[in-house]
């Protein structure tokens, strides 16, 4: 509240972490902001989508990445390195 924020929303895989919801739910409520969380179902992992679609690209066909593959969170979603 600080910062002057009323509002947080959670999003992504942490947001069904119900430990994580319960203390938000606590710390926003003694602030005055108001939380707001997708449905459980919704609250889908980035790292499970990125499998999945790793998984349906190797099943099309697509050579899978060395092990030694760095990582880089900054590359665009709009191409697929191989």
């Amino acid at each position: 509240k600080a910062a002057g924020a009323n509002r947080l929303v959670v999003a992504g895989g942490v947001g069904a972490n119900r430990a994580l919801r319960e203390t938000l739910n606590t710390a926003c409520a003694t602030r005055g902001v108001r939380v707001h969380y997708p449905e459980l179902d919704l609250c889908t992992d980035n790292g499970a989508m990125i499998a999945a679609l790793g998984s349906e690209l190797v099943s099309a066909g697509r050579p899978a990445s060395h092990l030694s593959f760095g990582a880089d969170s900054s590359l665009p979603v709009t191409q697929i390195q191989v």
